[in-house]
């Protein structure tokens, strides 16, 4: 053996007497070893070209790059500081975490899907790298209005970070060969990719607070998709207007929504088809009580989820949240329950346990809990929920409130008013500074308050509250067991305060009562005021 390759070849001048043989044998050896060493070369060399050219980072450095210095988490950082929001920096920073961990794994299956391309049998990662594109464009899209935030979009910038749909997706083969190919046409693919752009950036202003800003716009937009007669893009803004519009006017996105539908449904697209009946099935039946044509919808988002495959999943928590909602407005509390538990498993393993729509799972779950009287559960579960979202959200926000408010009815029902009285009221006056003074939802915390100061021995306080919870229930829809509950502690608030009330204290106890007679899985409900109505009639006698 030689250290190199001047010892090999002094070696070999200094040593004439050794046989022919064995000289031709060293020579050939060391070509050998040569030409192995040049061939190592040349494949690391191969792979090494190979691998740079299967390097993303170049086309996620403008979108958000991996440096503390990249362009967009720059400028989104100045914004945020700019802000009102006094948790502007802990926002910014879990908000960067959340957008580099989705573009560290956008860059790792990019990459692979570059390289798995190289076998022209794969028909698969032209597809995983079309999807892997939109996803980035995505990204870019609500990266854009990040770097432009106000205070509003500071508030939801955790929870439209983590809204961005998911990678997994592009790894499922049934899922990237049922996506709609672009138009083969150069002029109309590129008319395409631009509205495609536009509607990209409306939906990341709307999920990141600027809803009421993008409506206007989207309206112009899904005027010009018309006009390009590209079908699956068409019914995308369809369900993306439909979205936007739908918490300012329903009534109005119901016909978006059954149009995206039957484009859906022609173009065999499960997600969108899903998704249409599944927003359908909401407004029309739990909002508007319309159960029959809430139910239909629900069986037909049913069925489209059937269809799909494993990508489908966050749209499948959803559904068991919806049918669950659905089955509680129409008083089936028990399969309400058994629903909401359903798309708390399905939206843990899919999305992990402290993502925003898990805890939206988790209330629901602990309302129906509440319900059918399992109150240490229902606390569980509202704690849970109120720690999952309190983390995305601020104090004051819709989602950290409803929270809040089962997690206090739970603790009524514990025996613990007390504890719960500061917490409703704070839900209360959220909803009075947001939603107005005559809003359906404020009948919630107000019931929850009127109970609180009747365990307190305060009837005439309990009243006051309760009695502006039972004109807003008598003008409103509520779900099934919800005018009951007001009206009967209404009934033993007007009892304990007022003896020259009390003949309209036992209408209000009998009118809660024929409801609940009405609801076969409320019968404790409805033994409780039976009882206080025979007490109530002894005492008279």
């Amino acid at each position: 053996r030689f250290p190199d390759m001047d010892a090999l070849l002094g070696a070999l001048t200094l040593a004439p007497e050794r046989r022919q043989g064995q000289t031709v044998a060293v020579v050939v050896a060391a070509a050998l070893a040569l030409a192995g060493t040049g061939v190592l070369v040349r494949t690391w060399r191969l792979r090494s070209l190979g691998a740079a050219a299967c390097d993303p980072t170049a086309k996620l450095a403008t979108v958000w790059g991996a440096g503390p210095d990249g362009r967009p988490r720059r400028e989104m950082r100045t914004a945020f500081a700019a802000s009102e929001m006094g948790d502007a920096r802990a926002r910014f920073a879990r908000t960067s975490h959340i957008l580099d961990a989705y573009a560290d794994a956008w860059l790792g299956m990019s990459r692979e899907a570059c390289e798995a391309a190289r076998d022209e049998t794969d028909k698969v990662s032209p597809l995983r790298s079309a999807c892997l594109d939109r996803r980035r464009a995505e990204l870019a899209a609500l990266t854009d209005v990040l770097a432009h935030a106000d205070t509003k979009i500071v508030r939801r910038s955790i929870g439209a970070a983590l809204s961005l749909r998911r990678l997994d997706g592009c790894n499922d083969p049934g899922v990237l060969r049922a996506a709609p190919p672009l138009p083969a046409d150069p002029a109309l693919r590129a008319r395409v990719e631009s509205l495609t752009n536009r509607l990209l950036a409306l939906r990341a202003r709307a999920e990141a607070g600027h809803d009421w800003q993008a409506l206007e716009p989207i309206v112009a937009l899904t005027d010009e998709v018309r006009a390009a007669a590209y079908e699956p893009l068409l019914t995308e803004t369809l369900l993306v207007h439909a979205r936007i519009r739908s918490p300012f006017d329903p009534e109005g996105a119901i016909p978006l929504y059954e149009e995206a539908y039957k484009h859906a449904e022609a173009l065999r697209n499960d997600d969108f088809e899903a998704e249409a009946a599944l927003q359908l099935a909401a407004i029309v039946g739990t909002f508007q009580h319309r159960f029959g044509e809430g139910e239909r919808w629900a069986g037909l988002a049913e069925v489209a989820l059937g269809h799909g495959g494993g990508g489908l999943d966050r749209l499948r928590g959803w559904f068991f949240n919806v049918r669950g909602a659905l089955s509680a407005a129409h008083g089936q509390w028990r399969k309400a329950r058994a629903d909401f538990a359903s798309s708390v498993s399905v939206r843990e393993q899919a999305l992990g346990p402290v993502h925003p729509e898990l805890g939206a799972s988790l209330v629901n779950l602990a309302r129906s809990m509440l319900v059918l009287d399992e109150s240490e559960p229902a606390l569980e579960a509202a704690t849970r929920a109120f720690k999952i979202v309190s983390d995305v959200y601020p104090a004051d926000a819709y989602e950290v409130s409803a929270a809040l408010l089962v997690r206090g009815e739970a603790l009524i029902d514990l025996n613990r008013a007390g504890e719960a009285r500061a917490d409703l009221q704070s839900v209360l006056s959220g909803y009075e500074r947001t939603l107005g003074h005559d809003h359906p939802f404020l009948a919630d915390p107000m019931t929850a308050l009127g109970r609180v100061a009747l365990v307190e021995g305060r009837p005439a306080d309990a009243r006051a509250v309760l009695e502006r919870a039972w004109e807003i229930r008598s003008t409103h829809v509520a779900d099934a067991g919800a005018r009951e509950e007001t009206a009967f502690n209404l009934a033993r608030a007007i009892w304990g305060s007022s003896d020259a009330d009390r003949a309209h204290a036992l209408e209000l106890a009998r009118e809660a009562q024929e409801g609940y007679a009405a609801i076969p899985d409320l019968s404790r409900r409805l033994a409780a005021v039976q009882s206080w109505l025979e007490d109530r009639a002894a005492l008279r006698r």
